[in-house]
């Protein structure tokens, strides 16, 4: 294995482990993302620079052509001897080649279980007190995770779209829009819930109007 897929292995590995010791704050897991998504990055652009040296090597391996077979004339000694080193680079790029793509597929489910784990811990810090729906701190939390969660969601669709990572991990994309999605519906069904059955002040009825007016939509 290269050194630097070799090096990033173990970058992962570190991140996995970091992953599961990680004090539960959100802050610890953006860092966590952070450094994956730049070892993401390079790794897949070391695999695609390989994609290109083994489109070249196979390039020069088709000029040569086919093989004498037998009982054709052989080949000189210096054609035999260019076919060999190329028909070896052919191969050690093709194992390398899918050596980085393993990498990245790692990293995109490193990045998967990082989400998961800043989901959960979302969803207990908004939900550990009973807050007013029209507490400003508890709108500002959900927009906040919102944003940074379509950010991760829309890089990942950028390097996919730009032929830097495997499409499967389109996939994985489109599961990670759904369970966010998913969750963002239920959070605005439970929140407006408690508008509607709040008893503490309210400025006017107009908010019990609205919020039983957004229920309706929602159900």
């Amino acid at each position: 294995m290269p050194a630097p897929l070799a090096t990033w292995n173990k970058d992962l590995d570190r991140i996995e482990k970091s992953l599961s010791s990680a004090e539960a704050r959100d802050e610890a897991y953006l860092e966590l993302m952070s450094e994956l998504v730049a070892i993401r990055k390079k790794a897949a652009e070391f695999t695609a620079k390989l994609q290109q040296d083994l489109a070249a090597a196979k390039s020069q391996l088709d000029k040569l052509g086919p093989a004498p077979k037998e009982g054709e004339p052989p080949e000189s000694e210096a054609a035999a001897r260019l076919r060999k080193e190329l028909a070896g680079k052919v191969a050690e790029l093709d194992g390398m080649i899918k050596a980085g793509e393993v990498l990245v597929t790692r990293a995109a489910q490193i990045s998967s279980a990082i989400q998961d784990a800043r989901r959960r811990l979302f969803s207990r810090q908004l939900f550990k007190k009973v807050q007013s729906p029209l507490t400003p701190a508890l709108w500002r939390d959900v927009l906040a995770y919102t944003v940074s969660s379509w950010s991760d969601v829309a890089s990942l669709f950028s390097e996919w779209w730009k032929g830097f990572v495997d499409p499967q991990k389109f996939a994985l994309i489109a599961v990670a829009a759904l369970l966010l999605w998913a969750i963002l519906f239920s959070l605005a069904r439970r929140l407006l819930l408690r508008v509607r059955t709040y008893e503490g002040p309210m400025p006017a009825p107009f908010l019990r109007r609205a919020a039983s007016a957004g229920g309706a939509t929602l159900t």
